[in-house]
């Protein structure tokens, strides 16, 4: 019995410590299966930004090489070329397919013995009317070529310019490396996977129109919501627009009261200041400030003296309170001049400590 119940109690805390570390494993194992899952979701969000940025940039490259083909008349694999020797020799897909696009206006009028390449062609001996029936391509690369044996680099830089026009500055250095290296350079961008073929262009192209249709779509749509609030929002301005308008017409009202309540309220502060001043003290020949003050004209003193008791520190409601009182601010006005004058003619007044 002893040793069956020993058993029982052995195998029972047994239980509990493999149940406390199945439980701890478990924990573990759960807490990865979250950091792995959240892992998971950032991973997911960065290749779908990814995934959409890659979208674009495939749009955008092949809408360009696209309208380019159109513009020049070059092939659209021959333009990816071309622009890889370009970015290798210092210049760009959009000064090369701006050269060609001139040259080729500038063959075709010499080919009917007009223009200015009409001597540049005769001098490098490519005859224009054999050049004008090859592609732009081979033009440019037959031009290169005849190039390439004009020693002098001052007389090859000047049929350049004649030939290709202002442009011909910018793709100098790609003619300076010479036609082989130009071969090269387009071969070298094939067996580097560098160029996309045309049917890829083409999906590019319309993946492009269709995302700029989107965006005018998106743009409309949101012209079209202002067009639906537009019945709430007029209302609302108008008022705003009336709201203003008023409290335009009242700032000036006070604007042209407190200009014309300017001189008196001078004056009072003239006033104030001696009361301050004055602070209690008898006028010199008088019984006290009463009775001095109290002998000089009527309703204005009468109204200085109501609102003396804040002679310490001005403000603003005891202004408006005296002069919400004054009946003819003119004539007030006067009567605070005497007032002043009087006070001053009594002597110097003495400051109390």
């Amino acid at each position: 019995m002893t040793t069956s119940a020993g058993q029982a109690i052995f195998t029972l805390k047994l239980n509990d410590r493999l149940s406390s570390r199945l439980k701890s494993v478990s924990a573990g194992v759960v807490g990865i299966v979250k950091r792995i899952g959240a892992v998971g979701t950032a991973v997911s969000a960065a290749a779908a930004a990814a995934g959409l940025a890659s979208v674009k940039s495939f749009a955008d490259f092949g809408d360009k090489i696209d309208k380019l083909s159109v513009r020049t008349r070059v092939s659209r694999e021959a333009l990816q070329e071309l622009s890889f020797a370009a970015k290798l020799t210092g210049t760009n897909i959009d000064a090369l397919a701006q050269a060609m696009f001139r040259a080729s206006r500038r063959i075709g009028n010499a080919a009917l013995g007009t223009g200015p390449a009409v001597r540049a062609l005769k001098e490098i001996g490519i005859d224009a009317k054999s050049l004008a029936a090859k592609s732009p391509a081979e033009q440019f690369e037959k031009i290169a070529e005849a190039m390439e044996k004009i020693g002098n680099p001052n007389i090859r830089n000047q049929m350049g310019f004649e030939i290709f026009g202002d442009n011909f500055r910018e793709i100098q250095p790609l003619f300076a490396a010479g036609a082989e290296s130009i071969r090269k350079m387009r071969t070298e961008a094939r067996e580097l996977g560098l160029v996309l073929s045309g049917a890829d262009i083409s999906k590019a192209a319309m993946l492009s129109d269709q995302m700029a249709i989107a965006n005018e779509q998106m743009r409309m749509s949101m012209v079209k919501l202002g067009a639906s609030l537009s019945t709430t929002v007029i209302p609302a301005m108008m008022n705003l627009s009336d709201i203003m308008q008023e409290m335009a017409i009242k700032f000036a009202i006070i604007q042209d009261a407190m200009r014309a309540m300017s001189p008196t309220f001078q004056a009072f502060m003239q006033f104030n200041e001696l009361l301050i001043r004055i602070k209690g003290q008898g006028l010199p020949g008088n019984a006290g400030i009463g009775d001095g003050i109290g002998d000089l004209p009527g309703s204005a003193v009468k109204r200085f003296l109501d609102v003396q008791g804040g002679t310490s520190g001005l403000s603003g409601l005891l202004t408006a309170k005296l002069f919400s009182e004054f009946d003819d601010p003119k004539r007030e006005e006067k009567q605070m001049v005497d007032l002043l004058g009087q006070i001053n003619d009594k002597g110097p007044l003495v400051m109390t400590a």
